[in-house]
């Protein structure tokens, strides 16, 4: 189980620092967590902060009988926390995966080597947010080991407040899932040359893999016999998620702001869009991203969710590049 420290577990996570020390001098690193740190000052911090979480696993008190209340014993703990960090805001001799917000792990220890505590750990944290970042002492090799297992990229270089430097990691759930995405599009994309198949796969393969709300295009149509683009409207395409408006003019809404300005627009919230066309009312975020061929906007990818602030710098780079080759 894992849970939110409390102050009575003070005691118990101080001897799993120990221990966890222990286990760092064993395998050769003999530099990290010097001189008693984390101290009982920081570690009741944290547990203050709420950001404080311990894995625990049954303690028979009765030699392992099944049959009488069993109490917790905490085998391995981290602090969990919100970024941004302050000690990541420079990163030397690489750079971070994405600049999306993101959750820090620091002081993940475990006192039993075996259990597979820490990627328990790990496991829970992605349960909880899709991006993270943690750094290491480059001795720590018994770490580099669990986060390279975990799929964690090395970024590079930090330095904390006192100097000393750690190896940097990140590992974004979303940015995997948009270069599994994009190899799986260009697969479909190669040899065909229809924009509407390649409109319907792609909305489809979207809509799957991060379950929004509604994902589709709209296409730029004549409405008329003029040539200019406001003689032009968005008419709907493929599409997966509820039924949407069949319509937009040029300039209108977010779509048709897109379209005008000829660039990615990204909402963090609909209501706050001057001019956005309420066709759900479940809409609360949204990008658009226009599709060009031939020096031409010939339609928009617009993809709404549910949750406010859903898209990033990240949604853009990804739908920008996947799109350019439908």
């Amino acid at each position: 189980m894992i849970r939110k420290a409390i102050y009575e577990d003070l005691p118990e996570l101080m001897e799993v620092f120990r221990k966890a020390r222990e286990i760092m001098r064993e395998s050769g690193n003999m530099n990290q967590w010097n001189d008693g740190y984390p101290s009982e000052d920081i570690v009741m911090k944290d547990i203050d902060e709420g950001v404080c979480y311990v894995l625990c696993e049954p303690d028979m008190t009765d030699g392992g009988r099944s049959d009488i209340t069993c109490k917790e014993r905490i085998i391995a703990t981290m602090a969990f926390i919100p970024g941004p960090d302050p000690t990541y805001a420079k990163i030397y001799d690489g750079q971070w995966i994405d600049e999306s917000p993101y959750y820090v792990i620091h002081r993940i220890a475990a006192a039993e080597p075996g259990k597979n505590a820490a990627s328990t750990l790990l496991d829970w944290a992605f349960s909880q947010t899709d991006n993270i970042r943690i750094d290491t002492h480059r001795d720590n090799v018994i770490m580099h080991h669990i986060l390279g297992r975990h799929g964690f990229a090395h970024c590079g270089m930090i330095y904390l407040a006192n100097g000393d430097p750690r190896e940097a990691y990140q590992m974004s759930l979303k940015v995997n899932k948009y270069k599994t995405l994009y190899n799986h599009a260009k697969c479909y994309f190669d040899g065909e040359d229809d924009m509407i198949a390649n409109m319907a796969n792609l909305s489809a393969m979207i809509h799957r893999v991060f379950k929004f709300w509604w994902t589709g295009f709209y296409r730029v149509c004549p409405k008329d016999s003029g040539t200019s683009d406001e003689s032009h409207e968005l008419v709907l395409g493929p599409f997966q998620g509820p039924t949407a408006c069949t319509r937009i003019a040029y300039g209108r809404g977010v779509c048709g702001s897109a379209w005008k300005k000829g660039e990615t627009i990204v909402v963090p919230d609909v209501e706050e869009f001057p001019g956005h066309i309420a066709c759900s009312s479940e809409s609360r975020s949204e990008i658009v991203v226009p599709v060009w061929r031939d020096g031409h906007i010939v339609a928009v990818l617009d993809i709404d969710s549910e949750k406010l602030g859903t898209f990033t710098e990240t949604d853009r780079y990804w739908l920008e590049k996947i799109v350019s080759h439908i």
